[in-house]
């Protein structure tokens, strides 16, 4: 049985583009990091943040102190992983990452 714009609103609160948009968004923000770091290594701030188990603000203090390493594209900032675990590993004195 095929349901109507009716059936849908009825059942979700909003018309079938609008769910679809939502739903579509929601995978999106989902699967993002995973996306990103299959891209050559480069993550965006917000992948960096989650690779490393912090907040998308201290990966920013991190970059402004120059602690970790970053490479800008324009307005777009990207993190290599390798080179910024290296950079933590040297900055806490060789110490291995649990």
């Amino acid at each position: 049985m095929r349901s109507t714009p009716t059936d849908a609103t009825m059942l979700h609160g909003c018309d079938p583009d609008t769910l679809v948009e939502r739903i579509t968004a929601a995978v999106l923000d989902q699967i993002r990091p995973l996306i990103e770091r299959r891209a050559g290594g480069l993550l965006s701030r917000e992948g960096l943040a989650e690779h490393l188990g912090v907040s998308e603000s201290h990966v920013d203090g991190l970059t402004r102190s120059g602690e970790i390493p970053c490479i800008r594209l324009g307005r777009s900032v990207r993190y290599d992983t390798d080179a910024v675990l290296a950079a933590l590993q040297e900055k806490n004195g060789g110490a291995a990452d649990e």
